[in-house]
């Protein structure tokens, strides 16, 4: 599969904040295409590709946030 290409692409990808007791959930949508009648397999793959990157994306910014809320050593 080529991204962007005649058989697959990536529509959309949406980010919603949710407050949570103290702190705040982040939340990633992606929609994409997988138009192929040849490989049955192409969509599961492509759903398992994008969920795996969407959980690393959210994985990076939730460390990311919760370095920067460490208190400075004085």
């Amino acid at each position: 599969m080529v991204l962007g290409g005649k058989h697959f692409d990536l529509l959309s990808t949406a980010y919603t904040l949710t407050p949570v007791n103290r702190g705040t959930r982040l939340d990633i949508q992606v929609r994409y295409r997988v138009s192929t009648n040849f490989n049955w397999y192409a969509n599961p793959w492509a759903r398992f590709l994008v969920s795996d990157t969407a959980s690393a994306i959210l994985t990076f910014y939730k460390n990311r946030a919760e370095a920067d809320n460490q208190p400075c050593a004085a």
